[in-house]
């Protein structure tokens, strides 16, 4: 990675039954230390989903992906390992290592923007009768 400070984890409801570790830019061999001390923390929570999400990340290589193995393998049965909105690449590193077997992949949903409440309501006051 060319420039570390770009790279950051947080979790978000820690200590819950449903952790949500988020995590913005590239997840490699400098910076997988840092998501695994968070994935490390939440797993001991011994959590009933783990929500990792990936909309800011734009890489997922081998040390990143080992870390979601090593979260696969400390949590119950019965825990799923949620990857929310990952950018095509990483879905493709996903799927290449079949970590996408074992995880539940939330997909982006693509919605248009709103447009702004004013707006609307003086278009719609335009065609109003009156």
């Amino acid at each position: 990675m060319d420039d570390p400070s770009c790279f950051s984890v947080h979790a978000l409801h820690p200590g819950t039954r449903r952790p949500v570790i988020v995590v913005t830019g590239e997840i490699d061999v400098a910076t997988a230390p840092e998501f695994a001390a968070e994935v490390a923390v939440a797993v001991a929570t011994d959590p009933l989903d783990l929500v990792i999400d990936l909309t800011d990340a734009s890489l997922l290589d081998a040390a990143g992906v080992r870390v979601i193995i090593w979260a696969r393998m400390h949590l119950t049965a019965e825990a799923r390992i949620i990857i929310r909105h990952p950018q095509p690449i990483v879905r493709k590193v996903l799927r290449i290592t079949g970590v996408d077997l074992g995880c539940v992949i939330e997909e982006a949903r693509w919605r248009p923007p709103r447009e702004p409440a004013r707006r609307r309501a003086l278009r719609v006051s335009r065609y109003a009768v009156g």
